[in-house]
């Protein structure tokens, strides 16, 4: 594999933060809050369904996890009642 030869670092010009220009500016970018998101592509609306389902499908497995260690939390409570 062929790589690029690596960056002279002292060749580099650092500026500082409030010296550097922007190539973006706020207001390009900037959108109110309250204005209606941009329809999304075909594609990616499919994506984002998919990831939404693994997103619920992870909170239904960690709910079911935790009623579990709950369950074995008032178990082991019981049973070191039962022999006090």
């Amino acid at each position: 594999m062929n790589l690029p030869p690596p960056i002279d670092l002292k060749r580099l010009r650092v500026y500082p933060l409030a010296a550097r220009r922007s190539l973006a500016r706020i207001g390009d970018i900037l959108l109110a809050p309250d204005s209606r998101p941009p329809d999304l592509a075909g594609p990616l609306i499919h994506e984002i369904a998919k990831c939404a389902e693994h997103i619920r499908a992870a909170a239904l497995d960690f709910r079911q996890f935790a009623a579990a260690v709950d369950r074995l939390d008032i178990h082991h409570l019981c049973h070191h009642l039962e022999q006090s």
